[in-house]
């Protein structure tokens, strides 16, 4: 069966049980963990400009759909990805990640989250409920977003790519973020924007709620049978990059 980008499919081929965002749906949780980039805060639009000024110089143009569909990613890793085949032509990944960051830090002051997230995390406050970024990116990234904008109110930890082995779409960002707050994947709700991260999380058997436009849209429920068997994209969450 061909998967379009961003279909999500179990080994099995069957979806995972999927329902309409309410705040109801969130009653009975004992965390929430967030995404950052495009779940909490509108800053996808900056990492793609990053990413294309970077590679522009080589004359290699990046296609925004490309980077939305990996998200979450480490920007060593998606230039590892950028770099394949292309060795002869351009620096070492890792160098091709340092300009990249610098490009995105000079406008990360730009950031701001999205409106829609406020209800949620004033909700989840106001219940006593605990909050944790898991994130991708650069811990001086996440933290520099956080402490630049109300984030830094409902936010108690960060787990970023200084702090995991295996990358989204592993679902170690998450359970790593869950044990930070105390609370059990089942009991636990992840908010994730891109495909790979919604892997990650239904793979580590959270509540998943998927993020459309910086607006939560589905929430998809942890599955009896446990984790380890969400695809995403042909790529399942147990395969490390």
């Amino acid at each position: 069966m061909k998967r379009e980008s961003g279909d999500i499919r179990t080994a099995g081929e069957k979806l995972p049980e999927e329902k309409p965002f309410s705040m109801e749906l969130l009653n009975g949780i004992r965390g929430a963990v967030f995404d950052l980039d495009g779940t909490l805060v509108d800053s996808m639009p900056l990492h793609i400009a990053a990413w294309q000024e970077t590679m522009a110089p080589y004359g290699i143009k990046v296609s925004p759909a490309w980077l939305m569909n990996h998200g979450g990613i480490p920007s060593r890793i998606v230039a590892e990805m950028l770099s394949s085949g292309k060795e002869d032509l351009l620096p070492d990944p890792l160098t091709l990640a340092s300009v990249k960051t610098r490009n995105y830090r000079r406008s990360i002051h730009e950031i701001r989250v999205f409106p829609a997230m406020m209800a949620v995390l004033r909700h989840l406050k106001e219940r006593g409920i605990p909050m944790a970024v898991g994130t991708g990116t650069q811990r001086q990234n996440a933290e520099t977003i956080i402490a630049e904008t109300i984030l830094k109110d409902y936010i108690g930890e960060i787990v970023s790519e200084a702090d995991i082995v295996k990358p989204k779409p592993d679902p170690e960002t998450f359970l790593l973020a869950a044990e930070r707050i105390g609370a059990i994947p089942e009991k636990c709700a992840v908010f994730e924007d891109s495909p790979i991260g919604i892997a990650a999380a239904v793979s580590g058997n959270f509540i998943t709620v998927r993020m459309i436009s910086g607006k939560p849209a589905t929430v998809i429920n942890p599955s009896p049978a446990g984790s380890g068997q969400l695809a995403c994209g042909g790529l399942r969450a147990s395969d490390a990059f």
